[in-house]
């Protein structure tokens, strides 16, 4: 049990080490590529999402070096964890990201993730 309470503090100081870095311009460059819909505004309403997003976005480095690529891969991202927050939400409404990494929250996020990689099969 402690092993596991251990994990979990590190885990999240890992995750909350990055909440005093987030850049709001490279989070608004990553949202101006996303189309508008209702899981860009779960992104932008979710601060783990954009800290995490501004973190992916901050190690590109500057444009000269990025990849064409490279912030389309970050936008999916972000939003694979957005659709992630809106299926939790069908179950435990007002869900976060944050509130989601809670071990209590484990077999809802276990859950959910099956219910989105079989919808995503279905869909092929």
């Amino acid at each position: 049990m402690t092993d596991t309470k251990n994990a979990v503090r590190k885990a999240k100081s890992l995750l909350y080490g990055c909440l005093h870095t987030e850049n709001e311009k490279a989070v608004a460059e990553m949202l101006r590529t996303m189309h508008d819909d209702d899981i860009k505004e779960v992104v932008k309403k979710d601060t783990i999402i954009k800290l995490f997003s501004s973190m992916q976005v901050c190690a590109l480095g500057g444009k000269h070096i990025q990849k064409k690529n490279d912030m389309h891969r970050i936008s999916q991202n972000a939003r694979t964890l957005a659709r992630l927050v809106i299926k939790a939400s069908e179950h435990l409404p007002m869900v976060s990201l944050n509130k989601l990494l809670c071990k209590d929250n484990f077999d809802l996020v276990v859950n959910s993730t099956l219910s989105l990689s079989h919808n995503s099969v279905t869909r092929c």
